[in-house]
């Protein structure tokens, strides 16, 4: 009995340590990998993109949940290549961008570009810049005033479009990525669209971990184009205000949120090791009883 009782409580001693040194681990490496992303942005892509606003190519806030690690590292390496496949995806965005062609990054590995998605994974939560919606420039255009309108109304609970918030990706850009008729299905009832398979939409559904968007099929489809005439509008603003955040100050925030990052994957961790080691421990108990039963047959035999 008394061994049983230290078996286990080394066993539970042991899954502590593990655990700390798991997210011990995850933080200090996803730091580096963080600099090393930021670094490679700001030389390589900052020209041409940023993480909250739309410049010559595509706002790229919450990127890493739109689309697959496997799709973008080889569209970031060349996306002409991408192009010529014929996926669908790249052509439209090439479409929608007036055929400008991205140059290629051979150079990069497949460590650099997924430290770039990890810069843009936590840049998109956590930005650089103080971000104010209310920046956002007045228009003559009444689709769009009505619009922003609506949003506030209607969306702003969950989503910005700028940044990506706890619940939702940013919205910036998003009419350039995906058609009018297929956004407008989505925001009416996305329920539906995952329900039927759409790659897309379940893809986000699981990002976000499964949490269902509100349906917005009481909107008029008129005022849903405006929503997404006030989105397309916005996108293009830069809502940064008040200059950055000093380094150390981002530094130390963007600390934190790799911290609560890190926890997550360290949850996931714990998950699949806790199973583990309780399939251990079962496994252990069963040899345990078949040795002691064993034991008494063969004393009983004597």
């Amino acid at each position: 009995m008394k061994i049983r009782i230290l078996f286990h409580a080394c066993t539970l001693f042991y899954s502590i340590l593990f655990t700390l040194n798991v997210y011990t681990a995850h933080a200090q490496r996803d730091s580096a990998f963080f600099e090393t992303g930021e670094k490679h942005f700001r030389t390589l892509c900052s020209s041409c993109h940023s993480a909250h606003q739309e410049i010559y190519g595509p706002m790229l806030g919450s990127i890493s949940k739109k689309r697959k690690e496997s799709w973008l590292i080889p569209f970031i390496r060349n996306s002409q290549e991408v192009i010529r496949s014929g996926d669908a995806y790249a052509k439209a965005l090439f479409e929608k961008f007036d055929h400008q062609i991205m140059p290629p990054f051979e150079q990069l590995s497949d460590q650099d570009i997924k430290a770039i998605l990890y810069y843009l994974e936590i840049e998109s939560l956590q930005p650089q810049e103080y971000l104010n919606d209310a920046a956002i420039p007045p228009t003559s255009d009444s689709s769009v005033i009505r619009g922003k309108q609506e949003f506030l109304d209607h969306c702003s609970m969950c989503h910005f479009v700028h940044k990506e918030s706890t619940f939702a990706p940013a919205l910036g850009s998003v009419t350039k990525r995906h058609s009018r008729e297929w956004l407008i299905s989505f925001i009416q009832n996305s329920e539906k669209k995952i329900n039927q398979g759409d790659a897309y939409a379940v893809h986000l559904f699981n990002q976000f971990d499964q949490h269902v968007m509100t349906n917005m099929d009481f909107l008029p489809i008129e005022e849903i184009n405006a929503i997404l005439d006030y989105i397309e509008f916005a996108s293009t603003v830069d809502v940064a205000y008040k200059g950055k955040l000093n380094n150390v100050e981002y530094k130390k925030q963007a600390a934190a949120q790799i911290k609560k990052v890190s926890s997550h994957y360290t949850i996931q961790t714990l998950i699949v090791f806790t199973l583990v080691l309780l399939s251990v421990v079962f496994i252990l108990l069963l040899l345990t009883f078949y040795i002691q039963v064993h034991v008494y047959l063969t004393n009983t035999k004597k």
